[in-house]
């Protein structure tokens, strides 16, 4: 069997060979051209090669790796500019103080022939805040310490000269500006609330014999009279912190001869007792409000004629004799300190010398002052830090004496260094 397949392929390989010879094309080719010719072919601009050098179109992009370092350093600077700005910008916005308790000592006031400057303690550099041909005179400052408020007299017309309350910016040149109101010569007394918007003072109505409280806007925009407010024609005012709402004030007691002190709603016109006397005693000379606005101080004269100071809560309890000293047959004009623990007075031991003295709430040592005070009085005014005081007394003959400065740890005195009789009054900052 194997035989006969070896004979038939080699019968046949010569037919074979014969016909791969020819070389001839196969029957389905031409019908596989046609086919694949009518398909769409690749768009050219898909071939890179044909548009660009092919070392470039098979070349790999490179990935930047990002610079986190770099970065870092240039938020690190934006932070430290934005801060800076932050602190520029702050730097520009003044900080205020509390309109009351301790602040740090600003300028002081000083008034020369009519015209109103302020003196640096520290170095005595001076500034004029309002000049010109009118005769002005310092009152005080504004519990912020902006502005400064003051009196601007007119025509001289004997005991009826008029005056008008005005307030002037102290941070920048500025007019002016006033409280459409005159009121008469004679001391009268000016408080400023303390909004640092408001202020009040007590005067005569024109052409009655009556005096009224009056409070109005710093910059004049409103202006009220309490009519049925009669007070008395000393004693001053005092506005009770924090808001400022209530003024206690001096009033005529209903019995016609002695007075009493009550407090004045300025919103409401309502009045209330805080403390109210009998006939033999009587309320001498003025009132002072302590800084939490809880405590008044004032002096009471006895049937004796004695008259010693007083502390007693603003709703009327707990009215106490404090700092008496032992044969002293006056103390009076009480003052408090920014910190609300000492009352600065006048005493007359009993030797008939009136001296100052610093009177410690707590109970500790009185300090007393190195100088006396003459039957004139004499202006006072605590430093805002309640370090010292600052003090202007005159002579038996009304004369003003230069400006001091009281220690109020020590009592000693200094006079100032620059030149000033005005009434004292100190700017208040912020600490």
């Amino acid at each position: 069997m194997t035989m006969d397949r070896s004979n038939r392929v080699e019968r046949g390989l010569p037919a074979l060979f014969d016909e791969l010879a020819q070389a001839r094309t196969p029957d389905y080719l031409e019908a596989a051209i046609e086919r694949a010719s009518a398909r769409r072919q690749r768009p050219f601009w898909t071939f890179p090669e044909r548009l660009l050098p092919m070392e470039i179109a098979i070349t790999r992009v490179p990935v930047t790796r990002l610079p986190w370092r770099q970065l870092g350093v240039v938020a690190l600077i934006a932070l430290l500019l934005a801060t800076a700005v932050a602190l520029y910008v702050g730097s520009q916005t003044p900080r205020l103080p509390a309109p009351f308790g301790p602040a740090a000592n600003g300028v002081v006031a000083l008034g020369r022939q009519g015209d109103l400057y302020v003196v640096d303690t520290r170095t005595t550099a001076e500034r004029l805040v309002v000049g010109g041909p009118d005769t002005d005179e310092w009152i005080g400052f504004t519990p912020d310490g902006t502005r400064g408020v003051f009196i601007r007299w007119g025509p001289d017309s004997g005991a009826m000269t008029a005056a008008k309350v005005g307030t002037v910016e102290l941070g920048r040149e500025a007019q002016p500006v006033f409280v459409q109101k005159d009121i008469l010569h004679g001391g009268e007394p000016i408080e400023v609330a303390p909004n640092g918007r408001d202020l009040a003072f007590s005067a005569f109505n024109f052409g009655t014999p009556d005096i009224r409280i009056s409070v109005g806007a710093l910059d004049g925009s409103a202006f009220h009279t309490f009519q049925d407010v009669p007070v008395a024609d000393y004693g001053g005012l005092a506005f009770l912190a924090p808001d400022g709402r209530e003024l206690v004030y001096v009033a005529r007691s209903v019995n016609a001869h002695t007075h009493d002190i009550r407090a004045l709603d300025v919103a409401t016109g309502e009045t209330r007792a805080i403390v109210l006397t009998a006939l033999g005693n009587d309320i001498f000379g003025n009132v002072s409000a302590a800084p939490d606005g809880k405590h008044i101080a004032y002096a009471l004269k006895s049937s004796t004629g004695a008259v010693s100071v007083h502390v007693v809560g603003t709703d009327g309890s707990d009215d106490r004799m404090v700092g008496h000293a032992p044969g002293a047959t006056f103390e009076a004009w009480p003052q408090w300190d920014p910190q609300g623990r000492r009352l600065l007075i006048e005493r007359d031991g009993g030797d008939g010398i009136v001296r100052p003295v610093i009177v410690d709430l707590g109970g500790g040592p009185d300090v007393v002052v190195d100088t006396t005070i003459s039957p004139n009085g004499a202006g006072k005014a605590w430093a805002p830090d309640g370090l010292s005081i600052l003090a202007q007394r005159t002579t038996a003959e009304d004369k003003p004496l230069q400006q001091e400065l009281w220690d109020a740890r020590t009592g000693r005195v200094t006079t100032v260094s620059w030149p000033s009789t005005t009434s004292p009054a100190w700017q208040r900052l912020a600490p």
